[in-house]
């Protein structure tokens, strides 16, 4: 049960410093407009929840395993959110598109 707690801290703490960069691509909802402007207090909030992760890998599994699993995981999050969100955020973009536009005749 430990595991699966940490590694859910790593993914939200992943996706937290993801939203805070001025790179990504990223469609705006209230969350991600609110990551954003507290860009700071993100930051460190999601980069603490990334050291939780580590150390809590490194207490179950052993200084080794625990350090071995607190860098590959994060790598591949990091891969596949890298990956997925763009791909994502283009389909919406598409779909939107591709909606028929509704004029009122007033």
């Amino acid at each position: 049960m430990l595991p699966i707690f940490s590694a859910i801290l790593l993914i939200a703490g992943f996706y937290l410093l993801y939203n805070t960069s001025q790179r990504a691509e990223v469609p705006a909802t209230r969350v991600r407009k609110w990551v954003r402007q507290a860009g700071l207090l993100t930051k460190c909030f999601g980069f603490a929840l990334l050291l939780v992760s580590f150390f809590i890998f490194i207490i179950h599994y052993g200084v080794g395993a625990g350090f071995s699993i607190g860098l590959i995981l994060p790598l591949s999050v990091a891969a596949l959110t890298v990956l997925f969100i763009p791909v994502i955020h283009h389909k919406k973009q598409q779909a939107d598109a591709r909606k028929p536009q509704i004029f009122n005749a007033e």
